[in-house]
């Protein structure tokens, strides 16, 4: 969701946003060892590298208010980026965790370099992520933290009747947003991870970025605009509106998830010189297809060597990562939330050998 700047009109009247999206997330080749140089008595470090391009189309059908077009979605977003990993460093600055980082470019006109500390891989955290609500209210410039004052003050937010600043301009009953969704985006996290019988998270890490360094706890960081989203302030002695939408900073929270899947195994002797590779849908998959949900779970690539009988369902693993994001924009003397969240797992099959099939 987004509140953005519309031309013309006052504070109360910017238009509200909300997309229901279909992200592609490419992590590429590792770029190997990343050499920096300390100084003095700090020491040489070595930076572990993984670039990433992230390309987002709305699915939103406007005639049908599901996640529905036949048309591919309409690109909102590209990213390019590089996530870095800095090992710990006790000199030049004094930082005694590694750190991860996202520095990323957007083609609107800001670059982000977001930074948090590393999570404990050897110690996962037992069951789902406990993904607590995110906020949508615009607030007074610099106060992030203000939900009293403009809580009552936006029509747009008013969800049971019908407002041509908003889009979607009306919710329906039966439609994939609806006012809960809207006020709070990161339900949609845990309504995904708890929406089939068929799948069980067994364990997941968390860790968090941020542009701020008085959020990370960690020097540097930030966020770069170009000169239209700066805006201005006084020129030939007139007063300008200040910024068009100034990304002032960007946080991230991400969960990754290992994920059991429920399995149906195809029937058959496969034993011999009937092996085979077979692609399967998992049964949560199956369930999301079936209800015309969006598809999150996974497909699975099976080598299949032996005789399987009727009905033989096993479990498979796979990754799921998920992130809530919010940017805020500075325009027109406040600060406006652009929350973006998403659930993404491997969209090519997941290869399972002949000695994972179990049962």
């Amino acid at each position: 969701m987004i509140f953005r700047p519309s031309f013309g009109n006052n504070r109360r009247n910017n238009v509200l946003e909300y997309n229901v999206t279909e992200e592609v997330t490419q992590f590429l080749e590792d770029i190997g060892d990343v050499y920096n140089r300390g100084l003095g008595r700090q020491r040489d470090v070595i930076l572990k590298a993984v670039p990433y391009m992230q390309r987002i189309n709305d699915m939103l059908n406007p005639d049908t208010g599901k996640a529905d077009r036949e048309d591919g979605g309409i690109p909102i977003h590209f990213e390019s980026g590089i996530f870095l990993r800095t090992p710990p460093t006790d000199v030049r600055p004094e930082v005694l965790q590694g750190t991860i980082s996202r520095l990323a470019s957007i083609p609107h006109g800001t670059a982000i370099n977001c930074q948090g500390f590393e999570p404990d891989m050897n110690s996962p955290i037992s069951g789902k992520p406990d993904i607590k609500p995110i906020s949508v209210l615009p607030f007074p410039m610099g106060t992030p933290d203000d939900f009293e004052t403009f809580a009552d003050f936006f029509p747009q937010l008013n969800f049971e009747r019908k407002y041509n600043l908003r889009i979607p301009q009306e919710i329906k009953s039966g439609d994939i947003l609806n006012a809960p969704l809207m006020l709070d985006p990161n339900r949609m996290l845990n309504e995904l991870n708890e929406n089939s019988t068929k799948k069980r998270i067994r364990e997941h890490i968390f860790f968090s970025v941020h542009s701020d360094p008085t959020v990370s706890n960690i020097p540097g960081g930030g966020t770069a605009n170009i000169a239209f989203l700066c805006g201005s302030g006084i020129r030939d002695g007139r007063q300008n509106p200040g910024p068009n939408a100034h990304g002032v900073s960007v946080g991230c929270d991400y969960w990754v998830s290992t994920v059991e899947y429920d399995v149906l195994l195809p029937e058959g002797d496969f034993a011999g010189d009937n092996k085979q590779k077979i692609i399967v849908e998992s049964e949560a998959r199956k369930e999301e297809k079936a209800a015309g949900k969006i598809m999150i779970s996974p497909c699975f690539a099976l080598e299949l060597d032996k005789k399987i009988p009727p009905n033989t369902i096993v479990k498979f693993e796979a990754t799921q990562i998920q992130y809530s994001q919010n940017v805020t924009l500075d325009f027109d003397e406040m600060g406006w939330p652009h929350i973006s969240v998403a659930t993404l797992s491997p969209s090519n099959p997941v290869p399972i050998e002949a000695s994972q099939v179990v049962f």
